[in-house]
């Protein structure tokens, strides 16, 4: 299957961008990602700004399984739930589309993304 994620933070970006983008290629096939894009918060008022990547993978993994890695991931990177209530995002990975069809329509939607999906 074919898989579409949107990667962001807005806390340590570089090293978190950076964990994403190895863990990532560490455990799926043909990983290819887009230019990273900064970008305002949204719905976020005491937020700096995040840095926004998509990336492509191939993997024979259920969506349940990949979206179970995609959590791991980010508690590798020390998000917890608490975070959220302090506009902190350590990193932030959703799953946006397996094959064609649209996990995450209102993400999808977002200008970011498809300004990334597009270049």
């Amino acid at each position: 299957m074919n898989y579409l994620v949107c990667i962001g933070s807005n806390e340590g970006r570089e090293e978190h961008m950076s964990l994403a983008r190895h863990e990532l290629t560490a455990r799926f096939d043909q990983v290819r990602f887009s230019a990273e894009l900064e970008t305002e918060p949204l719905g976020m008022s005491h937020s700096g700004q995040f840095t926004n990547q998509l990336v492509r993978f191939v993997s024979d993994a259920s969506p349940q399984d990949v979206n179970r890695q995609l959590k791991e991931i980010e508690r590798l990177a020390g998000r917890c739930p608490e975070d959220k209530a302090h506009e902190v995002v350590k990193l932030d990975l959703d799953l946006l589309m397996v094959d064609e069809k649209v996990m995450r329509n209102d993400d999808l939607e977002r200008d970011f993304v498809k300004q990334l999906w597009f270049k």
